[in-house]
């Protein structure tokens, strides 16, 4: 069976601040930081030079969303943990440290060993460290980097607080050989029967024995599945089981063993799930086969005090109080949150939709394959953690980018592509500026009409988002049935949903 040590805790830590700064402080801080905490809020009482403005804790944005750029800097650097770690003798198996979130880019070392790199923040990622441990007494040093780069997801413009660190929990964890690295569970409805389409992925392909259990209302379903294949597929058909349904939530459970051939247990995985379809009707979205209208409110991943690290207590009392205003969907804007977000929103019954951080990407995202290639991973990695979560109804693309922009269709063609190969489910969606430019920028068209040309994402997303903040940037608030009709008049058969509006209009 898998073993776990959590290193939550204090770590010691080295902090250097943005190079760039020209604040009157130390180069390099050194204390001790907490983990999971993003060392943004550990840091206080550094001012601008000749200034009472405090910078340290906290961003203040001004209008439109956008930081002053000395704010930016501040909250940035480059960022080293360390920690000693006893570790005890165990059975056969590997070591591995995994990592639930850091920012951004992540650089580890056991003993001096160097054991993995990781680009990218908000998703879980994971380092075979068995051939850098020792008994006993083992140094780990971590380095996180959360400099704002133009070549990466999020791109170096974006408008939401830079974060940096380790933020979510690390821990080490040692498991048997042969285990399970992916439980992947998809449901859908015959009559009266509904069926759970479940894949099994191994860390190799070899001998071993997989017991399921799916329990789930007056269901008890048990299947065996042999072989030797990485990959064990089954499905599972369950009669009179708990259906999971808006408003009231409703899971279900899969367990699975891993056995030796012998019988030996190995290691048993429990997945929550819901037993629950969505899917488009024509213009309709349909959750198990009802028109549902969508009311809800765009979230992000903020806390004064814990900063990005929200507590799951913190996440239910924020879906309580949406479902208080009468709200029955979330956006969680603009990257992926925790895991224990959307498992709130899967106990409350709140309809959820997650994204990827493609936030106002342009040419020089679009031209270079490497982006591509980072942010079609980070689909399929979102796609692979998230999927088994029945509250998240969809997956968006991309947020206010220049999607009419020469290489932008072939770009998020691709990113679509790697969402519907790892779920061809769930419907996509593209949050799309109304106007050109962008509404950010603050020169618009004051007709309220949208743009000739369409957005090239049109024909990659199974619904058009519109972010449109009529009577804030531009016009008055009633613009925005304007655009809404015109867009209607243009594109008569597409499902329309307003990702973003009101703010300060």
């Amino acid at each position: 069976m898998r073993s776990q040590i959590d290193l939550t805790g204090y770590w010691r830590g080295r902090l250097s601040l943005n190079r760039t700064l020209g604040v009157r402080v130390p180069p390099v801080i050194e204390r001790d930081f907490f983990v999971p905490l993003p060392w943004n809020k550990q840091v206080e009482d550094l001012r601008w030079p000749g200034d009472r403005t405090v910078l340290a804790n906290d961003v203040r944005p001004l209008q439109n969303q956008n930081f002053r750029a000395v704010h930016r800097a501040f909250n940035e650097g480059v960022i080293e943990y360390r920690r000693t770690v006893e570790v005890p003798p165990t059975g056969p198996g590997t070591w591995w440290l995994v990592f639930e979130g850091s920012n951004y880019r992540t650089v580890a070392r056991v003993n001096g060993r160097r054991v993995g790199t990781h680009d990218g923040g908000h998703l879980a990622f994971e380092f075979d460290i068995t051939r850098a441990l020792r008994p006993g007494a083992n140094e780990l040093a971590v380095t996180v980097d959360n400099l704002r780069r133009e070549t990466a997801c999020p791109q170096a413009q974006f408008n939401w607080m830079d974060y940096g660190g380790l933020y979510r929990p690390v821990r080490l964890e040692h498991r048997p050989d042969p285990f399970i690295t992916h439980v992947g569970i998809m449901t859908r409805r015959a009559g009266r029967t509904w069926i759970a389409a479940i894949e099994i992925e191994l860390n190799r392909g070899c001998a071993a024995e997989l017991v399921l259990r799916v329990i789930s209302g007056r269901c008890r379903r048990e299947v065996t599945l042999g072989g030797s294949a990485l990959f064990r597929r089954a499905q599972v058909r369950c009669e009179g089981p708990v259906v999971w349904e808006p408003g009231r939530g409703g899971l279900s459970l899969c367990e699975v063993d891993l056995r030796r051939p012998g019988g030996e247990l190995l290691e048993t995985r429990r997945e929550p799930f819901g037993f629950r379809t969505v899917e488009l009707r024509g213009r309709a979205l349909q959750i198990n086969g009802r028109p549902i209208r969508l009311l809800g409110a765009a979230l992000h991943e903020y806390h004064p005090v814990f900063g990005n690290s929200v507590p799951a207590w913190q996440s239910d009392l924020d879906v309580a109080l949406m479902r208080h205003a009468g709200l029955n969907a979330v956006r969680a804007a603009h990257y992926p949150h925790a895991q224990s977000f959307y498992s709130t929103c899967d106990r409350a019954g709140m309809l959820a939709i997650a994204e990827i951080p493609c936030w106002q990407f342009n040419e020089r995202q679009f031209r270079r394959g490497a982006v591509r290639e980072l942010c079609s991973s980070m689909a399929f990695s979102l796609t692979r953690q998230l999927g088994n979560h029945p509250s998240i109804i969809g997956w968006i693309i991309q947020n206010e980018s220049k999607t009419r922009a020469p290489g932008a269709a072939a770009f998020f063609k691709a990113v679509s592509g790697a969402f519907k190969q790892a779920d061809p489910a769930r419907p996509i969606i593209t949050a799309e500026s109304s106007r050109v430019p962008l509404e950010h920028l603050g020169i618009v068209d004051q007709r309220g009409e949208p743009p000739l040309a369409m957005p090239s994402t049109v024909g990659v997303a199974d619904i058009l988002g519109i972010n449109e903040y009529s009577g804030w940037y531009h016009g008055d608030a009633g613009d925005l049935f304007r655009v809404l009709d015109a867009y209607r008049r243009r594109l008569p058969r597409k499902p329309l949903m307003v990702t973003e509006f009101g703010a300060e209009g």
